[in-house]
């Protein structure tokens, strides 16, 4: 595989070295997310991407132009910026690359030859993401439409008792209304969306309790609306942060059940609401466009620390009849830390981005 013996580097402003080559190795691996949750042993780690890979190269340059080549070789080493690295190994190619580190060895016994040893780290260039808003917006619509049933499962005997899932029901889609309606009437079709899917609920409820994979939907449908108007995160943190409050506040108001099995299932219920606001505000933040490093460092930290405190909350109320329930959204691939990842993921590369430019002028 190694079918060169030269080494060749053009550095960032286009000083073109060469070298004779005698060493190299390769490293890499992949970044990974680890998530601890309360109530639940062991920890789940989200496969977000590969690093760059390291490659450290042993090299020497020699001859009567070994001095004329040495002053080269560190002006291009020394040049700031993204370099290219033609690798000897031929299954590695042509490079982009930044240098981490290098040095020169000479001695006195063999006049003429200086042992060069650098370590380059693989660059990305290209600063797009997989995980766009788009990516993680299918996310979440998939994540509610194929789990649907499994979501609802438990609850099923939960809808039987149609007075109190009726109260329940029209309490949250209420208290929503409330919440929202203050900034989603800044955008005309979000807030018709709204108000024509808040009342068709509320006109067939009688007969929605009777179809809960309707009903959950459409409730999804409601709660994404809080993710539509652009660019309103302290808005849309705090409607959700008064939402989810509103959800447990009402789970501890113990006139809400008869029974305990009854408040098992509230519990379900409210963990399915507040799941569908983490989300929603998920992809809110994802959505946002800042202007600032800072900004962006700030929207990723509040959606990080956000996403964990509702976690957290929901495990509060983790009982063993709640457990697969519980562990649909947080250990398979349609939950929430998933989408946790993406989203930080995107903010993460709008970031950089703005780091990228902000140096450059």
């Amino acid at each position: 595989m190694l079918d060169y013996q030269t080494l060749r580097f053009i550095s960032n402003s286009g000083i073109d070295v060469t070298a004779s080559f005698f060493s190299t190795s390769e490293s890499g691996g992949h970044r990974l997310g680890e998530f601890s949750f309360i109530g639940v042993d062991g920890s789940y780690y989200q496969d977000i991407s590969l690093v760059g890979r390291k490659f450290p190269i042993k090299a020497v340059v020699h001859g009567v132009d070994a001095k004329a080549n040495l002053i080269q070789w560190r002006k291009a080493l020394e040049d700031r910026g993204v370099g290219v690295l033609y690798h000897p190994d031929t299954t590695v190619g042509i490079v982009n690359v930044v240098v981490q580190s290098f040095s020169f060895s000479q001695n006195t016994v063999v006049k003429g030859k200086v042992e060069i040893e650098i370590e380059f780290l693989e660059n990305i260039l290209n600063l797009t993401t997989q995980e766009t808003p788009v990516v993680i917006e299918q996310q979440l619509n998939n994540s509610i439409i194929s789990q649907s049933e499994n979501i609802i499962k438990p609850l099923s005997n939960f809808f039987t008792t149609l007075e109190p899932v009726q109260n329940l029901i029209t309490s949250y889609i209420d208290s929503y209304e409330e919440i929202f309606s203050n900034f989603t009437r800044k955008v005309d079709s979000v807030n018709t969306f709204l108000l024509t899917t808040l009342a068709e609920i509320r006109g067939s409820i009688n007969t929605l309790v009777t179809a809960p994979v309707t009903l959950l939907n459409a409730i999804a449908s409601v709660l994404r609306t809080g993710s539509l108007v652009a660019n309103q995160f302290p808005e849309v943190l705090n409607s959700y942060t008064e939402f989810t409050q509103t959800l447990f506040s009402d789970l501890d108001n113990t006139s809400n059940y008869r029974t305990g099995k009854q408040k098992e299932q509230f519990t379900i219920l409210t963990i399915y609401f507040t799941v569908l606001a983490i989300y929603y505000y998920n992809l809110s933040s994802s959505n946002l466009n800042f202007q600032t490093r800072e900004e962006g460092i700030q929207v990723f930290n509040t959606t990080k620390q956000w996403t964990i405190d509702q976690l957290e909350k929901i495990a509060s109320y983790h009982t063993e009849f709640t457990t697969n329930y519980f562990n649909t959204y947080i250990h398979q691939n349609a939950g929430i830390v998933p989408v946790l990842v993406a989203s930080l993921n995107s903010i993460f590369q709008k970031v950089i981005k703005i780091s990228v430019t902000e140096r450059v002028t």
